[in-house]
């Protein structure tokens, strides 16, 4: 008997740390509010395609799990979940399960024009380079806010703002399917984000242009133990380059 138990003992010491890493859990949820400055900056030929009152776009919720430097997301979309994996190399992949590919996100480069202003499950989940990259841009401006607490969290504000033309280099953007691509944009862009003061990950983000508010927060953040398998890609994945915007 006590050598079953030693036994026992000496397995769970060995493969628990291979099984999973003490981490951090939170529920993720995010809206997209309009309002009527949107419609009337709609550009000719597309002020027919939706109208005010008409088009509601209900909140898309997910799960987050952080271990260390690795980051899962997994957000409940219409065609199914979507997880995105960033690992201790701050690499970040979107998880094709139908074709079994991981699409490889690119990093942010050191120009003006590639920032996910309206993806901020992108921007979260790989904060520490977006936000390297944000206050090494020129067009944009950039004031703190303070602390306060967010759903019982310490945490740390910013608020910045600047030219879209100088933060975006896409053409075009569609903000949520179903809504008329934005396109020859130009004016000004503006955002907040609060920061967990001691992991230094996002509780709460918004992001403003031309009457569009998307939101994003958690909530429920707790300490969990994240298994490794589900911060590394899945076995049998081919890994590829994302598309390049047309």
């Amino acid at each position: 008997m006590r050598r079953l138990l030693l036994a026992s003992l000496v397995a769970l010491l060995v493969l628990t740390p291979a099984f999973a890493a003490p981490g951090y859990k939170a529920r993720v949820t995010t809206t997209i509010a309009i309002s009527d400055a949107f419609f009337k900056a709609l550009g000719p030929g597309m002020s027919g395609a939706i109208k005010p009152g008409s088009f509601t776009i209900p909140p898309v919720t997910g799960m987050l799990y952080v271990s260390g430097k690795a980051r899962r997301l997994d957000m409940n979309a219409p065609g199914g979940t979507m997880t995105s994996l960033f690992d201790t190399s701050g690499n970040g992949y979107m998880l094709d399960a139908k074709k079994q590919v991981a699409w490889k996100l690119p990093k942010p480069q050191a120009k003006d024009g590639d920032l996910p202003l309206f993806n901020l499950d992108q921007m979260a989940s790989n904060w520490p380079a977006i936000s390297a990259r944000m206050k090494a841009l020129p067009g944009i401006k950039s004031t703190e806010l303070g602390a306060k607490k967010i759903d019982g969290q310490a945490c740390h504000g910013m608020k910045m703002t600047g030219d879209i033309r100088k933060l975006l280099s896409a053409d075009g953007v569609q903000i949520a399917p179903g809504m008329p691509t934005l396109q020859n944009m130009k004016g000004n862009w503006s955002g907040t984000v609060w920061v967990h003061d001691k992991l230094g990950l996002p509780l709460r983000m918004t992001s403003s242009y031309s009457g569009i508010t998307i939101n994003w927060q958690l909530s429920g953040l707790k300490s969990a133990a994240i298994p490794d398998s589900m911060l590394k890609l899945p076995p049998g994945y081919a890994v590829k380059d994302s598309p390049k915007p047309q």
